[in-house]
Protein backbone atom coordinates (compact mmCIF):
# COMPACT_ATOMS: atom_id res chain seq x y z
CA UNK A 1 0.00 0.00 0.00
CA UNK A 2 1.32 3.72 -1.05
CA UNK A 3 2.09 5.58 2.27
CA UNK A 4 0.98 8.70 0.57
CA UNK A 5 -2.85 7.20 -0.39
CA UNK A 6 -2.84 6.24 3.42
CA UNK A 7 -2.20 9.56 4.32
CA UNK A 8 -4.72 10.91 1.72
CA UNK A 9 -7.39 8.72 3.25
CA UNK A 10 -6.89 9.65 6.81
CA UNK A 11 -6.90 13.78 5.49
CA UNK A 12 -10.15 12.58 3.78
CA UNK A 13 -11.80 10.41 6.50
CA UNK A 14 -10.96 13.45 9.28
CA UNK A 15 -13.00 16.02 6.57
CA UNK A 16 -16.24 14.31 6.44
CA UNK A 17 -16.58 12.73 9.60
CA UNK A 18 -15.63 9.32 9.34
CA UNK A 19 -13.19 7.11 10.81
CA UNK A 20 -9.30 8.16 9.75
CA UNK A 21 -7.81 5.89 7.10
CA UNK A 22 -11.50 4.92 5.81
CA UNK A 23 -10.75 7.53 2.92
CA UNK A 24 -14.25 9.01 3.25
CA UNK A 25 -16.30 6.88 1.43
CA UNK A 26 -15.85 8.97 -1.54
CA UNK A 27 -16.94 12.36 -0.21
CA UNK A 28 -14.83 14.75 -0.66
CA UNK A 29 -14.97 18.36 1.03
CA UNK A 30 -16.82 19.90 -1.33
CA UNK A 31 -19.53 17.71 -1.08
CA UNK A 32 -19.42 18.28 2.98
CA UNK A 33 -19.38 22.08 2.30
CA UNK A 34 -22.19 21.42 0.63
CA UNK A 35 -23.86 19.04 2.82
CA UNK A 36 -23.65 21.51 5.64
CA UNK A 37 -25.00 24.71 3.86
CA UNK A 38 -27.90 22.80 2.97
CA UNK A 39 -28.42 22.13 6.71
CA UNK A 40 -27.55 25.55 7.22
CA UNK A 41 -30.34 26.23 4.90
CA UNK A 42 -33.06 24.16 6.27
CA UNK A 43 -32.33 25.32 9.64
CA UNK A 44 -33.11 28.94 8.36
CA UNK A 45 -35.89 27.91 6.84
CA UNK A 46 -37.63 26.28 9.74
CA UNK A 47 -36.22 29.57 11.75
CA UNK A 48 -38.12 31.66 9.26
CA UNK A 49 -41.42 29.51 9.23
CA UNK A 50 -41.19 29.54 13.09
CA UNK A 51 -41.52 33.18 13.06
CA UNK A 52 -44.15 33.70 10.55
CA UNK A 53 -46.16 31.14 12.48
CA UNK A 54 -45.91 33.38 15.28
CA UNK A 55 -46.24 36.60 13.56
CA UNK A 56 -49.84 34.60 12.66
CA UNK A 57 -50.30 34.04 15.97
CA UNK A 58 -49.79 37.72 17.60
CA UNK A 59 -52.27 39.22 14.19
CA UNK A 60 -54.79 36.47 15.01
CA UNK A 61 -54.49 37.40 18.73
CA UNK A 62 -54.56 41.14 18.23
CA UNK A 63 -57.90 40.98 15.54
CA UNK A 64 -59.25 39.02 18.93
CA UNK A 65 -59.14 41.75 20.61
CA UNK A 66 -60.19 44.35 18.64
CA UNK A 67 -63.03 42.31 17.86
CA UNK A 68 -63.91 42.01 21.44
CA UNK A 69 -63.66 45.58 21.62
CA UNK A 70 -65.82 46.20 18.60
CA UNK A 71 -68.04 44.39 20.37
CA UNK A 72 -68.02 45.94 24.07
CA UNK A 73 -68.45 49.65 22.24
CA UNK A 74 -71.56 48.39 20.30
CA UNK A 75 -72.89 46.89 23.16
CA UNK A 76 -72.12 50.62 24.69
CA UNK A 77 -74.21 52.27 21.73
CA UNK A 78 -76.59 49.92 21.92
CA UNK A 79 -77.22 50.24 25.71
CA UNK A 80 -76.97 53.94 25.45
CA UNK A 81 -79.91 54.03 22.01
CA UNK A 82 -82.40 52.36 24.33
Amino acid sequence: MNKEGGRQGEEEGEADGSSPGEGGGGEGREEVEEEEEEEKGEREEEEEKGEREEEEEEKEEREGEEEEKNMENFKDKEGKLR
